[in-house]
């Protein structure tokens, strides 16, 4: 699985470092982040408008994906953190798109 990360843009590399170079324990980490529930309170809170809650939720994936090296989910999730930092901005909709891409290509090799 780290491989496919690797070839899919993630930064296993340094994530390997963080982690002390347990793959055993970066990989069920990343296992972990597959089911996630920020995914789904993030995307609830979007659709009812609930943009603080919607912040706090890109906040933690922000995090999450940025310790496992996790590039693409990192890079897209930090625009919808900046969107929702002092409530939504006309970009918001373009970067969660933007986001789910991303997540729809990574979380099936997670899942793999």
């Amino acid at each position: 699985m780290l491989n496919k990360l690797a070839a899919a843009g993630c930064d296993i590399e340094n994530a390997r470092h963080r982690f002390l170079d347990d793959d055993v324990f970066l990989s069920e980490s990343y296992r972990a982040l597959a089911v996630d529930p920020e995914f789904a309170a993030l995307d609830l809170a979007l659709k009812e408008g609930r943009y603080g809650d919607a912040f706090l939720s890109a906040h933690n994936l922000k995090g999450v994906t940025l310790t496992l090296g996790a590039s693409p989910l990192a890079d897209t999730i930090s625009r919808v953190v900046e969107d929702l930092r002092h409530g939504p901005t006309e970009t918001l909709a373009e970067d969660y798109a933007a986001f789910r891409v991303e997540a729809d290509r990574i979380l099936p090799i997670l899942r793999s």
